[in-house]
């Protein structure tokens, strides 16, 4: 019986031909896509359990005369409760009076509501992440995805951890992560951990 040795060794040819064909697209790449510039802003903000009632408009627009509106907006707050027994056993919707305090904020002649429409809201007790997108890019994001993460008490309570949104816009990824850990430099490891977790659920 003849026998037959297979190489799993990748072959030159292959390669020189897949090298080719990547720089062949890479030399025709005007045809097939086209490059959008999009701003975004991110802020975040330790609230210290107080409601919403300081102006937000120097936060989101710290240098109007020279600053255009974002087209995606990020806003990660913590400590938007009082980080007692109650706010860890009882649900609660802290959100509608942050997004009502922004909605009413004045960005240049306009409000926060008049030109942004919130895509996804997601909250872990204390921590609270508002995604909004410009209006008329609303059709351009899609796929949106929330997770929360808890790390605290037992290893799962949401007075430490994290929460997360992903999502689409154009045919980009985008991926934001509010979070809040102990301060000390062995929970970096646990930052770590909360990252690779809040990927593979958001993102796989």
């Amino acid at each position: 019986m003849e026998s037959k040795t297979f190489s799993m060794e990748p072959d030159e040819s292959d390669l020189g031909k897949q090298a080719w064909i990547e720089k062949a697209m890479q030399d025709r790449r005007s045809e097939w896509t086209e490059a959008k510039q999009l701003t975004i802003f991110c802020g975040s903000w330790n609230v210290n359990g107080k409601k919403p009632k300081d102006d937000c408009r120097t936060w989101l627009m710290p240098v109007e005369e020279k600053q255009v509106l974002p087209d995606l907006v990020c806003l990660g707050f913590q400590e938007v409760v009082d980080l007692n027994a109650q706010s860890l056993l009882v649900d609660h919707n802290v959100s509608a009076n942050w997004q009502e305090h922004l909605g009413k904020t004045k960005l240049m002649d306009n409000t926060f509501d008049d030109q942004y429409i919130l895509v996804k809201t997601v909250h872990l007790v204390g921590l609270l992440m508002l995604v909004y997108v410009r209006k008329n890019l609303k059709s351009k994001v899609r796929n949106v995805e929330a997770e929360v993460c808890g790390v605290g008490i037992l290893g799962y309570g949401g007075n430490k951890g994290a929460v997360a949104v992903r999502l689409d816009i154009y045919d980009s990824s985008i991926c934001f992560v509010n979070m809040r850990i102990y301060i000390h430099i062995y929970y970096v490891y646990i930052c770590m951990y909360i990252c690779a977790d809040m990927y593979m659920y958001v993102f796989m």
